[in-house]
This record gives structure tokens, sequence and C-alpha cells, in this order.
């Protein structure tokens, strides 16, 4: 029990996870314990559901000034002095890696990144939606071939069916299974939803596109600040289904 080890004068550290309601549940103990808390995120989008209505961490550590920013805008300028800024380590060694890697580029070959959004997170898309604007023609006409990487906690199977179904018109589509980084180091573009891994493509200079159409209000929430000059235009790829 986190609230009994506990003792003031301790300090807890929380990363970020999709588990909200126990990170909630974490904050609430360690606060009633009188320990200090630091909560770490490592991206850049909903915030506040992270801390729901209960408190918010004593000290929240963001990657750089736009997440600073975000904060203030979504928990009141009051949180930012809450604030810390340090690097996001994990993708500057991402990207170094990448570099290193003495993988070569190959022209039109495009990394389709896939997040595992379904129609029941009410974000207005899912992975059979982006998939669908990603493989259109007009989308996909520079592209010579696509390679689709589902997410972990995605079924591939599933995925490849849907693929299969979708006859992509132009380039050639297939399931890639190998490591992310070896695939973002073959792309000459990288396109995605709102992974992270679209920051680590932009660290290298690498030309990248969000697929979010159809996107609600709680899409917009969701998504990530530095991908928004590079989101693809609301329904463009879908309408010409």
């Amino acid at each position: 029990d986190l609230q009994r080890a506990l003792a003031r004068g301790d300090a807890v550290v929380v990363g970020s996870q999709t588990n909200f309601a126990n990170t909630q549940a974490m904050l609430r103990n360690a606060s009633a314990a009188g320990a200090a808390t630091i909560f770490v995120f490592d991206h850049w989008k909903n915030y506040a559901e992270h801390f729901g209505g209960g408190p918010l961490a004593d000290v929240i550590v963001v990657p750089d000034e736009i997440g600073a920013k975000s904060i203030a805008r979504v928990l009141g300028e009051d949180a930012r002095s809450r604030v810390r800024i340090l690097p996001h380590l994990a993708i500057e060694a991402a990207a170094d890696r990448i570099a290193a890697s003495g993988i070569a580029v190959e022209p039109g070959t495009v990394a389709l990144l896939l997040d595992p959004t379904e129609t029941s997170d009410a974000l207005g898309y899912d992975w059979r939606t982006v998939l669908i604007a990603a493989l259109d023609s007009k989308a996909s006409s520079s592209a010579r071939q696509i390679l689709v990487k589902p997410h972990p906690r995605q079924d591939v199977k599933a995925v490849a069916r849907e693929l299969a179904a979708q006859r992509p018109s132009g380039a050639r589509a297939e399931i890639f299974q190998g490591e992310t980084e070896d695939l973002i180091a073959r792309a000459s573009e990288v396109w995605g939803m709102t992974t992270v891994a679209l920051n680590v493509a932009l660290a290298l200079g690498k030309p990248i596109r969000s697929f979010q159409c159809g996107r609600n209000e709680a899409g917009v929430r969701m998504s990530n600040p530095h991908i928004e000059p590079y989101l693809v235009p609301q329904n463009a790829s879908l309408e010409a289904q």
C-alpha cells in the first residue's frame, strides 16, 4: 500500500501511463501521506486527463516550452509554477541510434505507424479510417511502397486483413514487423497518427504526415502540437473514397 509505505518528506516520481485512474490514486495517496510528488510527461497531449479532478503533482516535468505552455493552457496559469522543462532524452537517443545505424534511406518508401485507436475511443477517427486515408491514391501518389507498422498493442492479423481489403492503388503496401527505428531509418517519409515516433522522424529531418481525418474536439486534445503543422487536411482523403 503506497500511502502506508510513505512518510512526510519522501518523494514519489510518477511517469505518464494510460491508466489515468491509477495515476490519480497514486497522487492522492502520496498527498495524503505528506510526500512530494514529481510527474514526468514523455509526450505533449491530454495533460488534464492524467490528473482528473485529483491533486496535481508538486512538480510536473515536460519535454519543452511547448509542453509548458500547454500545461498552463489546460490546467491554468497557477500550474505553470509547478512545471520544469527537461529534454526528451528518449527521442534524442532514438534519433542518434537511427542516424548511426548505417541503414540507407530507400527513396519512395513510406513508413505508416499506426496507433491502437478504436472507434470506441470517440476521437472521430480510428486506425482503420487512417489506413483508408493513407492508402488513398491522392495521399499515396508519391510513394513506391508503404510499410505499415502496427502498434505493439494491436492484433497484427487484424491489421493485415484490413490492409488486404483496401487494395491500395499505385503504391505497394505491406505489413512491417521489424523494429520501428529500422523502419524510420529506411523511410524517405514517415506517416502516422499521433505517435511520439513522428517526433523522432522530425528530429532526423524526415518529412512527416499526421492522419487524423474526421477528428472531433476530443481528437484535437489528444493530438501533439509538434505534428499539427503536418496534419493531413480534414477528410481530404476520406471524401475521395
